[in-house]
């Protein structure tokens, strides 16, 4: 069964919310299949360290702000496994602005929203569609606010 499940957050965060006691999840989105085999998935996208560094005529100034939660991204995506209930789901979930949801790969939580623009992209396989199956190929990229210990 997939773990990668995007949920609203009235509820608290968890690694199991299909498992878990909870209920009245305001959304909740279960990947069809989690993008780990065939896919790609990397929850560490971008940097969490802020900072540059200046050259200047006498040698350099290096400004460092240190880490930022909000710069770290996640992004996942895989070719041909999403169907088009989950497809419609994650539209609408998309589409709500400024929203703050978890996320969940099993192992790990974070509150996140998508990223703007190019946060959800998706398009018809057409492989599959010659044969009469309609799924999906899709990108998405998560804006991390915070980590969460659960």
């Amino acid at each position: 069964m997939p773990k990668f499940v995007l949920f609203s957050t009235e509820n608290g965060p968890s690694l199991n919310p299909l498992d878990d006691e909870y209920d009245g999840y305001n959304f909740i989105v279960r990947l069809d299949k989690d993008p780990i085999g065939t896919g790609s998935y990397d929850p560490h996208a971008g940097s969490t360290c802020r900072g540059s560094v200046i050259a200047t005529l006498g040698g350099v100034v290096v400004q460092d702000f240190g880490p930022q939660i909000q710069d770290q991204r996640i992004t996942f995506s895989d070719e041909a496994a999403l169907t088009e209930n989950t497809l419609d789901y994650l539209i609408e979930l998309y589409e709500l602005s400024s929203t703050e949801l978890y996320f969940t790969d099993g192992y790990d939580c974070w509150l996140v929203q998508f990223a703007r623009p190019n946060g959800f992209v998706y398009r018809r396989n057409l492989i599959t569609s010659f044969y009469e199956v309609a799924r999906f190929d899709y990108e998405i990229t998560l804006v991390v606010k915070e980590h969460e210990d659960v």
